[in-house]
């Protein structure tokens, strides 16, 4: 496990994953978060701009 919004954790991480096997074949980019929605009418910016980096533009 990894906390993708910090690259030297990613790089680590494929680094681990690479190790054992000394390469990679296919590598799946499947990274998203969720959080609960407090009030539609009144968003959490700092909670919609978290989801939106990790799921947009990770």
């Amino acid at each position: 496990m990894a906390d993708l919004t910090d690259p030297d954790q990613c790089s680590d991480a494929v680094s681990e994953a690479v190790r054992p096997h000394g390469h990679l074949d296919c590598l799946v980019n499947n990274v998203a978060i969720a959080r609960s929605c407090k009030s539609v009418t009144e968003p959490d910016w700092s909670d919609w701009n978290a989801i939106l980096n990790v799921n947009l533009e990770r």
